[in-house]
């Protein structure tokens, strides 16, 4: 029976698309970057804090994760990039031990990935979209342009686990998304599920994203299966 409140005619419906991950994938703007379990990715070993310095063993110049999106900043028609989430799956625990796992994500003007790490492919989850993604994602053992530069905001930074890692944890960063339990055993030795409140993150043009871990005594790369999910859309709209 059809809708008599909804016209099947000159009708339009409005669906509110930050509510809804399902509308953005049918409307071709959400993408998903993953490494497959049988190829992990080392990132930096014995990175002891995240001072400000263009030194290896400090997380700013050898951060674990960049995202540079790709679009001219002058383009009124610019996309900007909204990450949904980041799931980190350990498969090689960071030696040491490193007992107190930390993280920081900062945004920064312009592109500051110089090298290392690994290129990841953003898939548009919609098959039937001919979209493509802006973003320019690396993962692993990546080094920083130089040092965080004046026009650099820490957006996010916190304790991850306060126990030495085992294999099959699992780190999962929600951002903006206040409703899902924080997860109560950073503890325990066993395998855990470890969610992390971050805020709302958005990537403009011409900006990148850095996810930076350290822990002191870190003095073995730890391997992770990644997963980021994230949505493309001009900002405002």
């Amino acid at each position: 029976m059809a809708n008599v409140n909804f016209g099947t005619a000159n009708a339009q419906k409005i669906v509110n698309l930050w509510n809804a991950d399902q509308a953005l994938a049918d409307e071709g703007s959400y993408y998903v970057a993953a490494r497959e379990y049988g190829s992990p990715i080392a990132i930096t070993a014995s990175v002891a804090d995240d001072l400000n310095t263009a030194s290896a063993t400090h997380a700013t110049f050898a951060p674990a994760m960049s995202i540079f999106n790709q679009e001219n900043p002058n383009n009124p028609n610019a996309k900007s990039i909204y990450p949904r989430y980041l799931k980190l799956t350990t498969t090689t625990v960071q030696g040491g031990p490193a007992t107190d796992w930390n993280y920081a994500l900062r945004l920064d003007n312009g592109n500051k990935y110089a090298s290392g790490g690994t290129a990841l492919t953003p898939q548009n989850v919609n098959p039937m979209s001919s979209n493509s993604s802006v973003a320019k994602i690396y993962f692993g053992a990546c080094v920083a342009t130089a040092a965080p530069t004046s026009a650099a905001r820490l957006v996010s930074l916190g304790n991850i686990a306060t126990a030495v890692s085992v294999v099959m944890d699992t780190y999962l960063f929600h951002f903006g998304d206040v409703n899902t339990k924080m997860d109560q055993l950073k503890a325990a030795a066993a395998a855990k599920n470890i969610s992390i409140h971050v805020p709302p993150v958005v990537l403009a043009p011409g900006w990148t994203l850095q996810l930076e871990m350290w822990g002191t005594s870190y003095t073995t790369a730890a391997q992770y299966v990644v997963e980021f999910a994230y949505a493309e859309r001009i900002s405002g709209l």
